[in-house]
C-alpha cells in the first residue's frame, strides 16, 4: 500500500502506526490521529489467544507469560461497554480505555444513524474486572442518554 502511494495510486493513506514502526517504514508525511479525532473500535491493538476452557494449565501458563493486566481491564472495560450499548463490531462506536497515574480513562464517540456525533468520557480508579465492566456500562449509559 505505501508504494501505490508513492507511486501516486492513492493521494492517502490510512494505516496502522504499529505496522509501519514494524516495517521500519520513514514515511515523510505522516500524520497521527488523536484519540480526540478518531476514537478506535472496541479492542483494537489487543491480542488475544484462545484456548479450550477447561485446560486449566495453559491457561494460567499463558496468563503468567503473556497477560498484561491493565490491558485485560481496559479491554474488558471496552467490551462492556459494546455489550451494554447491544453493538457489535460494524457498528458505529469507538471506545478506548487506558491508564493515566492508577486511573482507568475511557473514551466514546457512537455515531447513531441520521443521528449526531456523541461523545463521552469517564474516569475512575478500577482494580478488577468487575468495576472495568461496571466503567464500561457507565460510559454507554452516556453515550445513550
Amino acid at each position: 500500500r505505501l508504494r501505490k502511494v508513492a507511486e501516486g495510486h492513492y493521494d492517502a493513506i490510512v494505516l496502522a502506526m504499529a505496522g509501519l514502526r514494524r516495517l521500519g517504514a520513514g514515511a515523510t508525511h505522516v500524520v497521527p490521529f488523536e484519540i480526540e479525532q478518531v476514537v478506535p473500535a472496541v479492542g483494537q491493538g489487543a491480542l488475544a489467544v484462545e484456548t479450550r476452557a477447561d485446560d486449566e494449565w495453559l491457561i494460567g501458563l499463558l496468563r503468567a507469560a503473556v497477560n498484561d493486566p491493565e490491558s485485560e481491564l481496559c479491554v474488558t472495560c471496552e467490551r462492556a461497554a459494546l455489550r451494554a450499548m447491544r453493538a457489535g463490531c460494524s457498528a458505529p462506536l469507538g471506545v478506548h480505555a487506558r491508564f493515566a497515574a492508577g486511573t482507568m480513562i475511557v473514551e466514546g464517540c457512537y455515531v447513531p444513524e441520521h443521528g449526531a456525533r456523541l461523545r463521552a468520557r469517564v474516569e475512575r480508579r478500577v482494580a478488577s474486572l468487575l468495576e472495568a465492566e461496571e466503567l464500561g456500562a457507565e460510559l454507554a449509559s452516556r453515550l445513550t442518554t
